[in-house]
């Protein structure tokens, strides 16, 4: 056994070692766990367990080795408890680690067979346990329901975090589950079968008998009279309902038959994909509410059960969190978590970059779609017109669906695999598109051996994005990956699906009319998957995409186009997806998110996904990764400070005017208002820069002769000049002299942050200066330009991202900063022995709450902190990447990163913003 697998046998002992002492442990567990006996305890403990299971090759822990696997558990835990806003009012639940518990059976019956590691896991139960402690096993005692707010990424596990919550709550007593499931029910009926699998047919047998209830047994109502609900009962009840007044309002009425029963109810309701009918969108200052609201809130908030907590999931938390507030609303005042995706997803950072510039570039799989491309397919799918050639990005797209399909076929890979064409959410548009990807089809196999050439320099021209390439993003990525299988084995499987007849190569699924029995080709199946596809009139042939279950895999891999809008862009998983072409245009946030398909797991196929996008489409990914990444770093700011949803806000980022997306729709914002412009807590970097020549020179000047001005430096590290303790009126004289974009119309601008900083300069007194670079600080030569006090630092290289936008004297680099100089301005020593104490080995591991903690601990934690950037005008895109390009302005440029303390008093008169949008709690 090599030491990678020995480690996770020794986390799992390790983890049951920590659990039965959690309660002697107290708050210092992992001070405890490191010292001397306790380490000696552990490699007793896990020596025993050896013993005990006799495994082949399989052996105990050295001290160092079990202190290195401590350090690993220790950051794990931390990073699934870096973004909580909670009362802290936890119950006393606990996970059950007795064999045949419900978590116990889930984690070994599916989550194990399912192929999770050990590390996927523990990260698993570890978050769906700090939610497990967050909710009220008794309402007498909670004073009412517990109402909060799960957010995670699209497709990144949240029905597993469901499964594992639930069977966590079932051991400790809950005995009602509701899962509000969506209002398409095809999405409802695969959320049922998938727990019915992992919770009630997969623990047969053990401690908690599961019982799904249908419609038809609450439609009866008198099943409620019978449910065994006392404290000796092992039976819990699991219903899965759509968010419709219909089924809500039988829901209700099923929960209220029996008020004996009602009593001795707890209750779990899961809101899945909580942004989508729950929100109230009718007046809120007139107190109306829209049915389906009103019907959940009377469930949620009627004291007469005996625990009651409403649990709400979602990747896009904006109208949650944006739209009323208050006690008798669904508002998550009690806690909001953030998932920790594991190092296996496949998110928008991955994809279109993260904001450090160390590790910006996502994986090369973006392709372009021109704008005369888009202009073409949005004229002709809206009118009647037959006779036009579909362009060259949409032959592309197909082209590299046909390549996957045979490249994983000659893998002998068996799984589904699916294009996604998401061009309009008309139906009139789907079957244009549908028409035109089979004549396409029909003509890349008619013209074969003519097209066989271009089909190879596409292939070989995509296989250049290398497994070196995968691994520079997926850094952390826990499966093996195969290579690109060769030419000559995609060709073989190539001909063998050209070959086949016509009828078979471009198909539709097949479903027999008298037993329902589906079945599938070899061939290509196109579906359109829209509010009115279904069956077909005149024969056995179904649009509407339908995955073959588990026994009808076929011996080759099924393949599937799929056309669609709307019921594409919420809770449908398309298995499989290798190719997207992609053209909604939407400005809404939530919108934009729930349509990213792409987003996800990619096992098996990981090299193969790309998606084609047009210029507008492209830009708002890319800032909606900004306004991710600044959410989550309002909230670890927030969850560092202790604060609660009710106590402070959440501040989502409203979009700038140049690429103008809306968070979601208005009618799920009512209370959100535009709150003053408050720097407090906030790091801010200038990545949009003028390359007017007046500008660029008016910066160098007044930087420089700042900087001189400081006189010498009080730190000089390895990349950085750094001065402590310069007066805030010298920062303020300098920043009224920065010159920045003029048309940039937001919020946390320079000359704003200028103001901010003069209205509470009496609290940002004395500041850290930083003059960060590349390489050593030097002893600058004679008639040096960049001569500092004597001194010179190379300039840092940053290169612009491409843009189509009309404004050619305005450039953006993206991001600015390294997370590493953030931490430049404190004592090497201290920052050392900190580091050594939180366990963290990279400065890619320190995230906001990270910081903060360390800022803290240096002693550092209420000082404002400048970093001045001198960025080469000769900055090259040095990996290539696609979405970028050389720098090639007049001089080099400045840029500013501002960190400013979360220690500030809310006082002083402030400007009203529209780049902060939060929630109006003074209702």
């Amino acid at each position: 056994m090599d030491i990678t697998k020995m480690k996770e046998v020794w986390k799992d002992f390790i983890d049951e070692y920590i659990g039965g002492r959690l309660a002697e442990y107290g708050e210092n567990t992992w001070v405890k766990l490191t010292e001397d006996q306790e380490i000696d305890n552990i490699i007793s403990y896990i020596e025993d367990k050896i013993n005990i299971s006799a495994a082949e090759g399989l052996r105990a822990p050295n001290k160092k080795e079990c202190l290195q696997v401590l350090s690993e558990l220790e950051r794990t835990q931390r990073l699934h408890q870096k973004i909580t806003l909670s009362k802290g009012n936890h119950n006393k639940a606990k996970v059950s680690r007795s064999r045949y518990s419900s978590w116990k059976l889930y984690e070994r019956m599916v989550l194990k067979q399912k192929g999770w590691s050990s590390n996927s896991i523990r990260e698993l139960r570890l978050s769906a346990e700090s939610v497990l402690k967050e909710l009220s096993l008794n309402m007498k005692e909670t004073g009412g329901p517990k109402k909060g707010l799960v957010v995670g990424e699209i497709q990144s596990g949240k029905t597993a975090h469901m499964a594992g919550l639930m069977s966590m709550a079932a051991d400790n007593g809950f005995n009602v589950f509701i899962v509000l499931s969506g209002m398409i029910d095809k999405l409802r009926q695969q959320t049922e079968q998938r727990l019915q699998n992992d919770l009630v047919r997969q623990q047969v047998g053990g401690d908690i008998t599961w019982n799904l209830l249908g419609y038809s047994d609450i439609d009866r109502r008198v099943s409620s009279a019978s449910l065994e609900l006392g404290k000796r009962s092992h039976k819990c009840y699991l219903v899965v309902g759509l968010k419709n007044k219909a089924r809500l309002q039988e829901l209700k009425e099923w929960l209220d038959y029996d008020p004996n029963k009602k009593r001795m109810m707890k209750v779990l309701i899961i809101d899945d994909e909580a942004d989508q009918a729950s929100i109230n969108t009718r007046d809120v200052d007139k107190k109306e509410r829209t049915t389906i609201n009103r019907l959940i809130t009377d469930i949620v908030n009627d004291g007469k059960f005996g625990a009651m907590n409403y649990v709400a999931y979602t990747a896009t938390p904006f109208a949650n969190v944006l739209n009323e507030v208050g006690d008798d609303t669904l508002y998550p005042q009690d806690f909001i978590k953030v998932l920790t995706s594991s190092e296996n997803y496949i998110g928008l950072d991955k994809i279109f970059g993260t904001p450090d510039p160390n590790y910006s570039d996502g994986l090369n799989i973006v392709r372009k779609i021109s704008d005369d491309d888009r202009d073409l397919i949005v004229e002709k799918q809206n009118s009647d017109e037959i006779d036009w050639e579909v362009p060259s990005s949409f032959k592309e797209a197909i082209n590299w669906f046909v390549l996957c399909l045979v490249a994983l076929r000659s893998r002998n890979y068996t799984r589904p695999v699916s294009m996604m064409i998401h061009t309009d959410f008309r139906l009139h548009s789907h079957e244009i598109i549908s028409k035109k990807v089979e004549e396409y089809l029909r003509t890349l196999r008619d013209g074969f051996p003519s097209n066989l050439k271009t089909l190879k320099k596409q292939y070989v021209e995509e296989v250049n994005v290398s497994l070196a390439d995968f691994f520079s993003v997926m850094k952390g990525y826990e499966q093996e990956v195969e290579d690109y299988p060769s030419w000559d084995d995609v060709e073989r499987e190539l001909r063998e699906l050209f070959e086949l007849p016509y009828e078979e190569y471009s198909t539709r699924i097949i479903q027999n009319e008298s037993n329902g029995h589906r079945s599938y080709g070899n061939g290509i199946h196109l579906c359109i998957d829209n509010s009115k596809s279904g069956k077909l009139k005149d024969d056995d042939e179904v649009l509407r995409l339908i995955y073959p279950e588990e026994g009808d895999i076929q011996k080759k891999a099924p393949g599937f186009i799929v056309i669609g809008g709307n019921t594409l862009s919420r809770g449908l998983t398309l298995e499989g997806l290798i190719s997207t072409f992609f053209l909604r245009d939407t400005n809404q946030a939530d919108t934009l998110l729930q349509m990213a398909r792409w987003l996800g797991y990619r096992i098996g196929y990981e090299l193969f996904p790309r998606i084609w996008l047009d210029s507008a489409a492209f830009n708002r990914y890319s800032f909606l990764q900004e306004m991710n990444n600044d959410l989550l770093e309002q909230w670890q700011v927030y969850s560092v400070n202790e604060t609660t949803p009710l106590e402070l806000a959440p501040k989502i980022k409203m979009s700038p005017s140049y690429i103008n997306v809306k968070i979601t729709s208005n009618n799920k914002m009512q209370n959100a208002v535009p709150s003053s412009f408050d720097f407090d807590g906030v790091n801010k970097q200038v990545v949009i820069f003028s390359t007017k020549n007046k500008d660029i020179e008016s910066n160098l000047t007044e930087t420089k002769a700042f900087l001189n001005n400081l006189g010498e430096t009080t730190l000089e590290r390895k990349n950085a000049m750094v001065w402590k303790n310069v007066p805030v009126n010298a920062i303020e004289n300098y920043l009224s002299k920065y010159k920045e974009v003029r048309e940039k119309k937001k919020v946390d601008t320079v000359p704003n942050i200028l103001k901010w900083v003069i209205e509470n300069d009496a609290l940002l007194d004395r500041w850290n200066v930083v003059y960060a670079g590349v390489g050593s600080v030097k002893k600058a030569r004679i008639g040096d330009e960049w001569s500092i006090c004597g001194k010179t630092i190379d300039p840092v290289n940053r290169s612009v991202r491409k843009t189509n936008s009309k404004k050619k004297d305005i450039i953006n680099i993206g991001t600015l900063r390294s997370r590493g100089d953030l931490l430049s301005d404190l004592d090497p020593g201290k920052l050392d022995d900190v580091l050594k104490k939180m366990s963290i080995k990279q400065k890619s591991d320190i995230d906001e709450r990270s910081m903060i903690a360390i800022r803290k601990a240096v002693g550092e934690a209420e000082i404002p902190q400048l970093i001045i950037y001198r960025i080469d005008k000769n900055s090259k895109n040095l990996r290539n990447a696609m979405t970028r390009e050389d720098l090639n302005t007049s001089n080099d440029l400045i840029g500013l990163s501002f960190m400013f303390p979360s220690v500030l008093e809310d006082g002083g008169t402030r400007s009203r913003s529209i780049e902060y949008t939060s929630i109006d709690l003074d209702d």
